[in-house]
């Protein structure tokens, strides 16, 4: 009851900054309302492979807030403090913790919490792998554009499976989250919070890897926007590996899983011509320099990124005659030539509501020795437009009649998700309806210097039957 008459009293007074606010939260950090349980649990890539970020959200302020972690040595828990932070005290609190000191694939259990207000359920996750393994198969799920409700629920049951039961490594989610800005202001945090309650079984379990996309720029309205906007509560939600990939904000940031480097771009800012205006640094210089160090690292085989805008799908709203257009060529002009002289193996996106395989392809032009299923050895990027995990807005199918060269294979009639799959040489991509894990599209990307030994590839079988 007292937890419930705090966050009544911080929500009557929530108003904008340097208002009566601030003296309610003042006083919420002196109290001790009890019960408070840690909710919207999420894992996330930190940096080294001994290392994961573990986050969570409280209704009101926690006193020394911390993770515990269970080694497998049966040895005491070990406890590592947490940050915590609000963007408005009505919204709620939010925390974030990096563990250290794990051993790289085993397994560990944790906690989160305080004892002042009450600790989670025991949770698990497994240490992310050493850098520069080549022998085992790194597993991933992506989807962007997910939405709430009923209009993603497939999915999220789909990929919660896989989580739970330790099939896939991490997620990867190319931006636009709870769409709470295509609703009333009122239910802008509610669709941010049901976001996370949906996704909770995989969250808690993989790291929930992130890339801003447009619907998480404000909330679209005066009544939220003097708080959401520039990006504010997705920048507070989420805690990915940005100092350690020398990036100076979490709009994009790069890591390692094994001996694959990823990397996040903000398609909406910082850039020329961007979208959304220029607030967070020179991303581009960031990015070359990630880059080129990728390209010097003998542990990475392979490069992918991953954001929200498209510049490649075969629609008169983003394309004429083949060309990226409606603002799109701005998003290709300013990543494409970058892709291109440093070796990216693959760019994956979202915010066409649909589904669509690009062939390796520089400048609308394809190149390569490729088949329907298979590229080997591509000269240059390959993508995949990946937006139609589920979400309000509907399902988009305005696709060009005219099917350009570069388009391999389009769909956008259900819900789906990607798994990737890469071992060694080669990387795997499987494209799944949500309903029923029925296989729409599949193909694979082979590296080697024995193309004689190249066999084609079969369709593959899905990951919670393997």
């Amino acid at each position: 009851a007292a937890c419930f008459l705090a966050m009544c009293l911080a929500v009557s007074a929530s108003g904008k900054p340097g208002g009566p606010a601030h003296e309610v939260v003042a006083w919420m950090l002196q109290q001790d309302f009890g019960y408070c349980p840690p909710t919207q649990i999420h894992v996330a890539y930190a940096g080294a492979p001994t290392e994961l970020s573990i986050s969570w959200y409280t209704t009101l302020p926690t006193q020394s807030p911390r993770v515990g972690i269970e080694y497998d040595d049966d040895s005491e828990t070990a406890w590592f403090s947490a940050d915590m932070t609000t963007y408005l005290p009505s919204a709620g609190w939010f925390y974030n913790a990096t563990v250290s000191g794990l051993t790289p694939d085993a397994e560990f259990h944790y906690v989160v919490g305080s004892d002042a207000n009450g600790y989670s359920d025991t949770h698990h996750f497994y240490a992310p792998p050493p850098h520069g393994d080549k022998t085992r198969t790194t597993t991933v799920a992506s989807y962007g554009d997910m939405g709430i409700f009923e209009y993603s629920m497939s999915t999220v049951q789909a990929v919660s499976r896989l989580a739970e039961n330790n099939v896939i490594d991490f997620v990867l989610h190319a931006g636009d989250y709870g769409y709470g800005d295509d609703r009333s202001a009122c239910y802008y945090e509610e669709c941010w919070n049901t976001f996370f309650d949906q996704n909770i079984y995989t969250m808690q379990h993989v790291p929930y890897m992130t890339a801003a996309g447009n619907h998480e720029k404000h909330c679209g309205s005066d009544d939220c926007d003097f708080y959401s906007d520039h990006f504010n509560v997705f920048r507070h939600r989420f805690h990915p590996p940005a100092a350690a990939s020398k990036s100076s904000t979490n709009m994009w940031y790069s890591f390692q899983v094994a001996n694959i480097h990823f990397i996040a771009i903000d398609t909406e800012t910082d850039y020329p011509n961007s979208p959304d205006g220029n607030y967070f640094g020179d991303q581009l210089g960031w990015l070359e320099n990630d880059l080129q160090a990728a390209n010097a690292n003998a542990e990475v085989d392979w490069i992918i990124a991953f954001g929200h805008r498209p510049w490649y799908v075969s629609s008169y709203d983003f394309t004429v005659l083949g060309h990226p257009d409606n603002g799109y060529q701005y998003t290709q002009q300013a990543f494409e030539p970058l892709f291109h002289q440093y070796g990216v193996d693959l760019y994956i996106d979202g915010h066409c509501h649909a589904y669509e395989r690009v062939y390796p392809t520089y400048e609308s032009t394809v190149y390569g020795n490729n088949t329907m299923h298979q590229y080997v050895n591509p000269p240059v990027t390959s993508y995949l437009v990946n937006g139609n995990a589920g979400n309000i807005e509907g399902f988009y199918g305005s696709w060009s009649v005219v099917k350009p060269e570069w388009s391999a294979f389009r769909y956008h009639e259900e819900h789906g998700y990607g798994i990737m799959d890469v071992t060694g040489d080669t990387l795997t991509w499987s494209y799944w309806r949500s309903r029923d894990n029925g296989l729409l599209d599949f193909f694979e990307i082979v590296k080697t210097n024995d193309t004689a030994t190249v066999k084609p590839p079969q369709p593959p079988v899905h990951p919670s039957l393997r």
